[in-house]
């Protein structure tokens, strides 16, 4: 009675990758600087060519429309 409203909501389209910065450089002026961002691009391409597989594996699983699917079959078995 009256009515009840869900949202439901997939923050994330996608598997993204998140890479830990390096600061270790940073005490040694610009050549450190340099360093570290040899560093990170180092571990962003290593997390990015990790990640690919699955990513790939996954492209054509929806997430949203499982979760939709999910919340549906979920509100479909309460009583109100």
């Amino acid at each position: 009675m009256g009515g009840r409203e869900a949202v439901v909501l997939v923050s994330q389209g996608e598997i993204k990758t998140q890479v830990v910065a390096s600061r270790a450089g940073a005490a040694f002026g610009l050549v450190g600087a340099i360093v570290d961002v040899s560093v990170n691009q180092h571990r962003a391409n290593a997390a990015e060519k990790s990640i690919t597989p699955l990513r790939t594996a996954l492209i054509e699983y929806h997430f949203d429309q499982q979760a939709l699917a999910a919340t549906q079959a979920t509100v479909a078995k309460m009583d109100f």
